[in-house]
């Protein structure tokens, strides 16, 4: 790599640390102390195939992992400010959609004390799960849930994504605002990806010898890409790129990744599943 290239990812590298320690402060800033208390929600399982769960959560530190049990599609509970809404609405056939809510009214006033959302669903059958954050630190680690369909709208912080196995492709969409955000994939998953980038870094961990396609465009930023898989089309220019690239034995493998990414201000890597950063 030459030491031009090195220099220019430094930069970058140093303007998304501080991007993330600016959002730090900001979380902080609101943890101050206010009287909170926490809130306790749930939905029965019953009878339902599947079901659709959507979150909004839009301030603090929030968890989504799997549930222990077997009676229960969701259990979430939630601190926040005493006084601050929290909509809950359980699940009810034919459509069987389940929602969390949680917001504040008054965008300054309301934006103080201490916001967690400690959220687990069923992996007993196929979700939908539509997810909105605000800022903060957010990890969803589905790695033990039955996905259909996931679609995420990220605010601005530390988002992680924990994708579960999969012999049948499903669909994830993620838009991102401003921050870090990391997708780690399983082994043995057939997935489709669809990140658009906002300003910041996203890393798409993948296992090792993976099947990949990657389409993939930055408008100021750069893309790292494996060099083991071919180039079909696309270069750089200026602070812009843009490609396609593939890996060989792609058409034929049995848990194809097709990602593609569109982002704003930022880098894109694709490495090896490994390390967390939430």
């Amino acid at each position: 790599m030459s030491q031009k290239n090195k220099r220019y990812e430094t930069e970058w590298s140093f303007s998304f640390t501080d991007l993330r320690d600016r959002i730090g402060k900001m979380v902080e800033d609101w943890n101050e102390e206010v009287e909170v208390i926490k809130t306790d929600f749930s939905d029965s399982l019953g009878d339902k195939t599947e079901a659709t769960v959507k979150l909004a959560l839009p301030l603090g530190k929030s968890t989504v992992t799997a549930l222990e049990n077997d009676e229960n599609l969701i259990e979430a509970t939630v601190t926040h400010p005493v006084g601050e809404a929290i909509t809950f609405t359980p699940a009810t056939s034919p459509e069987n959609v389940v929602e969390l809510e949680s917001k504040s009214e008054n965008a300054v006033n309301n934006l103080r004390g201490k916001r967690e959302h400690a959220v687990g669903l069923t992996p007993h059958i196929p979700l939908t799960i539509d997810a909105r954050t605000g800022a903060g630190q957010t990890r969803f680690d589905l790695s033990r849930l039955q996905l259909a369909r996931v679609d995420f709208r990220i605010g601005a912080g530390e988002t992680q994504i924990d994708l579960p196995t999969a012999d049948e492709a499903y669909n994830v969409q993620v838009k991102c605002g401003a921050g870090e955000t990391r997708i780690n994939i399983a082994e043995n998953t057939a997935v489709n990806v669809n990140v658009k980038g906002g300003v910041g870094s996203v890393v798409l961990g993948v296992p090792a010898n993976a099947a990949l396609r990657i389409k993939a465009q930055i408008g100021m930023g750069g893309l790292d890409i494996p060099a083991a898989l071919e180039r079909l089309s696309g270069q750089r220019v200026m602070f812009t790129e843009k490609g396609v690239w593939v890996s060989e034995g792609f058409e034929d493998a049995a848990h194809p990744i097709t990602v593609i990414f569109k982002g704003g201000v930022g880098n894109f890597e694709i490495k090896e599943t490994e390390t967390t950063i939430v």
